[in-house]
């Protein structure tokens, strides 16, 4: 950005808050690197926002789900699956249900 002694003060209001304002910025973001940097760790902080979010979110689904037993009704239809497919011996079922029953 030119200094503000060599830039043309244009004749239209508009034009001089125009001028105005890019020295505001420039002043604000005056080196590149600044402001990767700050747009570096704002999307840091997005995404660590994001995470913390979604994890409270899944903890409280899962909190509410086993408060209403949805998980002792899911383990019943699997072990109903399992004794319903063929298999080829006991033992291989028998350790299926004491994985399901862990």
């Amino acid at each position: 950005m030119q200094d503000k002694s060599s830039v043309e003060v244009p004749s239209k209001p508009t034009d001089k808050n125009v001028i105005k304002l890019l020295t505001a910025i420039d002043k604000v973001y005056g080196s590149t690197w600044r402001l990767a940097w700050r747009n570096f760790l704002a999307g840091l902080m997005h995404a660590l926002g994001a995470t913390i979010g979604y994890v409270l979110f899944i903890g409280l689904a899962i909190l509410i789900a086993d408060k209403l037993g949805v998980f002792d009704s899911i383990q019943n239809f699997w072990q109903g699956l399992l004794k319903q497919l063929p298999f080829q011996s006991d033992s291989a079922l028998q350790f299926k249900t004491d994985i399901l029953d862990q």
